[in-house]
């Protein structure tokens, strides 16, 4: 199990726990749950609090991971709409005549 691989560890380098004031996990439920996780194990171990940190990668991983499936679906859409405008030279002289309109920045479509 992973507490008594950590002490293990934690021995072989010659680290005491007691010393130890911090842990930087996953988030897993195997680290952090309220009852049988890693750090509560250890905090019984220790006999003092430890701060507990969320690894900044996992959270990036897990925001990309969320933000990529919408934003997935807008490229969808967008796709669709560049395709509608590209498909007829009516379509795409009124866009033409929008963004002329509106000052946009960007004026074409790729």
């Amino acid at each position: 199990d992973i507490y008594n691989a950590v002490m293990e560890a934690f021995l072989s380098q010659d680290i005491r726990p007691e010393k130890v004031v911090s842990v930087t996990s996953d988030g897993a439920p195997s680290m952090v749950g309220a009852t049988s996780g890693f750090i509560q194990f250890f905090v019984k171990e220790t006999k003092h609090e430890v701060i507990q940190f969320h690894c900044i990668l996992h959270q990036a991983a897990l925001c990309a991971s969320e933000s990529s499936k919408k934003f997935d679906n807008v490229l969808k859409d967008v796709t669709k709409m560049v395709n509608y405008i590209m498909a007829h030279a009516l379509n795409f002289q009124q866009f033409q005549a929008l963004v002329e309109e509106v000052q946009a920045q960007y004026n074409c479509l790729l």
